[in-house]
């Protein structure tokens, strides 16, 4: 596993991913961020065309931003002034904790 720096979400609910992580993954702009929750961590991988098996989801933007889904954020106890997040890459799942 791989760690890849702490980010913290914004006013706006959106949270930028290390330039370097996404030339790594191939994440560009459009790409479908697929959000799953799984105990204090959130699961994330970028998807093709297909559909998400995951209940949440987000399009990265031309900033390399995502919106984490306000419904996502309230059932992780995340804020967007308070919460910081570590991103760690661990083959091509990324791993979003709470700092």
């Amino acid at each position: 596993m791989e760690y890849y720096g702490s980010r913290r979400i914004d006013e706006l609910g959106r949270m930028v991913f290390p330039g370097g992580l996404r030339q790594t993954l191939g994440i560009a702009e459009g790409c479908k961020a697929s959000l799953n929750p799984v105990e204090h961590l959130v699961v994330f991988k970028c998807m093709d065309d297909e559909a998400s098996p995951y209940a949440f989801t987000s399009d990265f933007d031309n900033l390399g931003r995502i919106v984490i889904p306000p419904e996502l954020m309230e059932k992780q106890g995340w804020t967007t002034k308070d919460t910081k997040i570590d991103i760690y890459l661990t083959g091509s799942i990324l791993l979003l904790k709470p700092v």
